[in-house]
């Protein structure tokens, strides 16, 4: 069984030195394992939790009894073993992805499963108020399909492409979505939805996909999301890190070249002028001479392997380089992912950042973090969204004591 990140929420039980208060304790343990790590035998339960074989099976009969799990003979290791999961698909979680161009909205089950998800491609400069009664209807559909109800929900989580305040829940920098700045999306996302919210980052959600479904041995794990910005996530020991100012992982304006192109933060030779998505592309459309240039047609090329267009992509990686140098010498990450909507080209880039960081870390430090491209392709904020809900589920309950036959969520 796959490690993931475990919630450590307080546990709100009888007090230790009890019977009765220990045996709570314990139940929350394997259910919260379960939520967190998906299905498992008795003995991985066991080796999870520290609980022993004899504890972990008298629990497993009870939760059986109480209608919370399921077992199924199975054979691990070549031997027999008991599978536990959750009962049923009766309770879900909800994953919205917002992007500049983007909506993504989908339903999972407590084992990680994906129910349903909708697409759709939205207009630059797309409003707050349309996207999210968008995303409402697209719930509403999903619902329908799977045969749920909104009181099946058990958490949402909505990722965005921008750093949220802590306190206001509203856009601090509206530089990707400007029409969203200064909103309570919370309160606004929560209307449409129908559902409470949870609000996160969009390359933290991508750092906890990783972190949850991939490097699920890595203590630390940084993503670099590039599209048309560049942001960054960071997951230490399986939590997503989060500044108190809500401002974290703003990488795309690390300044790399000092006569650079002025950015529209108003500082000049920042990274995202040299390697975001839109950058790149614009870039092309200058070389080609093509006045509507697209990233598909970018990336085409690169496939293509035309000379030109590997030097925008090498020029922008030697960039990136320089970046994952700093992050690496910083932060001595066990994995640094680079994902986002690049497709095929993010091997390219990837090689030409690994030379460049490999000139400019440590070499200790370098030697030991692991490059890599994201396997998500565009889907690794749904799938963290749908990580982080799934975590948010387990410390509710056992912020709220025992769970119930049907693991109902307050």
């Amino acid at each position: 069984m796959a490690q993931r990140p475990k919630t450590e929420p307080s546990l709100g039980t009888p007090r230790s030195g009890s019977q009765q208060g220990l045996r709570v304790r314990n139940r929350q343990l394997v259910l919260t394992t379960i939520l967190n790590e998906g299905a498992a035998t008795q003995s991985e339960l066991a080796r999870s939790t520290g609980l022993s074989q004899g504890t972990i099976s008298s629990l497993v009969k009870e939760l059986v009894a109480d209608r919370v799990v399921e077992t199924e003979a199975v054979v691990s290791s070549g031997r027999r073993a008991t599978l536990v999961s959750l009962k049923s698909d009766a309770q879900i979680v909800v994953g919205v992805d917002v992007g500049r161009t983007h909506l993504r909205v989908a339903t999972f089950n407590l084992r990680h499963e994906l129910l349903g998800r909708k697409d759709f491609a939205l207009e630059l400069g797309h409003s707050y108020t349309q996207t999210l009664a968008l995303a409402g209807e697209c719930l509403t559909e999903l619902l329908e399909v799977s045969g749920h109800d909104r009181a099946a929900i058990l958490s949402c989580v909505v990722g965005i492409p921008v750093s949220i305040d802590t306190y206001s829940m509203s856009v601090i920098q509206g530089s990707v979505l400007p029409t969203w700045a200064g909103v309570d999306l919370r309160e606004v996302s929560e209307q449409h939805l129908g559902t409470p919210v949870t609000l996160e980052n969009d390359a933290n959600l991508g750092a906890l996909a990783h972190s949850v479904y991939d490097d699920t041995e890595a203590k630390n794990l940084v993503y670099i999301k590039i599209a048309s910005g560049i942001g960054a996530g960071l997951v230490q020991d399986g939590r997503i890190y989060r500044s108190t100012s809500g401002l974290s992982g703003e990488i795309g304006h690390f300044q790399v070249f000092d006569a650079g192109t002025v950015c529209y933060c108003g500082n000049r030779g920042c990274l995202e002028t040299i390697a975001s998505t839109r950058s790149l592309v614009a870039d092309f459309g200058r070389m080609r001479m093509n006045p509507e240039p697209t990233l598909s047609g970018l990336v085409a090329e690169v496939e293509a392997r035309d000379p030109a267009v590997l030097r925008l992509i090498d020029d922008a990686g030697a960039a990136l380089g320089k970046t994952l140098a700093v992050l690496a010498n910083l932060l001595a990450p066990d994995v640094i992912v680079i994902g986002g909507p690049l497709g095929s080209a993010a091997a390219d880039l990837l090689e030409a950042a690994r030379v460049a960081a490999h000139r400019q870390a440590l070499p200790a430090v370098e030697a030991s973090t692991n490059f890599k491209v994201s396997r998500f392709k565009n889907d690794a904020e749904l799938w963290g969204a749908c990580a982080l809900a799934i975590q948010i589920a387990g410390v509710r309950a056992l912020g709220g004591g025992p769970l119930s036959s049907s693991i109902t969520i307050k």
